[in-house]
């Protein structure tokens, strides 16, 4: 019996009300609008929705995570360069007496290499056990956002520890930087200490205009309308660099 939806509502009281829609589709990627709050869509859509919605939740936590990343390779390196350059005068006084350029190179990498590598991997240690608090973290956020998820931790591993030793041993690399430059300055000059001159003037001026300029660019970038995501990260990351 085929009836108008009036006439079958008062018919089986049901006023205003629709207890069921059944529908046939031939395409799965469709869907019904109801009312303003109600869509009716395909498995497949819904899919393909939560797909794309942990998809940009995974590219954020990526750009979080380089964020965080390239920041702290600027920690270390400031850590770093100030080691070095405090020690100014120690390499004008061993220079003045005669000390090589490399011997003062090993004087500066020397030290106890049990308590770096017991260091090394504690760190390690550490990014373990911090990555498991993390997944949870991220699980519970995605299960409260989007769809339930439990994701498992990392398993253990005994190349965690010896990774973190190695990243350890990298992160030393970044005094070559500051200290080659110290090696080189002129006895005379590193005795005088962190003093300025028109050398280290000229290179501030260049340094803040490389900068100034650097900061221009990425106004310009996080300014553009209706521009795509990765031109806002890099809008952000030339914004540090600057």
């Amino acid at each position: 019996m085929l009836m108008d939806l009036p006439h079958a509502q008062k018919l089986f009281m049901l006023d205003w009300y629709v207890d069921r829609v059944d529908l046939i589709l031939t395409d799965d990627r469709a869907s019904v609008t109801l009312a303003e709050w109600i869509l009716v869509q395909s498995e497949r859509q819904r899919t393909e929705t939560f797909s794309a919605m942990l998809g940009a939740f995974r590219l954020n936590l990526e750009a979080l995570s380089l964020l965080a990343l390239f920041v702290g390779v600027f920690l270390i390196y400031n850590t770093a360069m100030f080691a070095v350059v405090s020690r100014r005068k120690d390499t004008g006084v061993l220079r003045s007496l005669g000390a090589r350029r490399h011997e003062i190179l090993g004087a500066f990498f020397d030290g106890d290499p049990d308590t770096r590598v017991s260091r090394r991997c504690t760190g390690g240690v550490a990014g373990y056990l911090l990555t498991r608090f993390l997944t949870a973290l991220i699980g519970t956020s995605i299960s409260d956002l989007y769809f339930f998820l439990r994701p498992e931790p990392i398993a253990w591993s005994i190349w965690i520890p010896v990774s973190g030793s190695f990243s350890g041993a990298g992160r030393r690399t970044w005094r070559f930087v500051p200290l080659f430059e110290l090696v080189r300055t002129d006895p005379a000059k590193a005795l005088s200490g962190r003093i300025a001159s028109r050398e280290m003037s000229r290179h501030a001026v260049i340094t803040a205009v490389v900068g100034g300029v650097i900061l221009v660019l990425s106004a310009f970038l996080l300014l553009l309308p209706g521009t795509h995501i990765y031109v806002g990260f890099a809008g952000v990351f030339t914004f540090l660099i600057g």
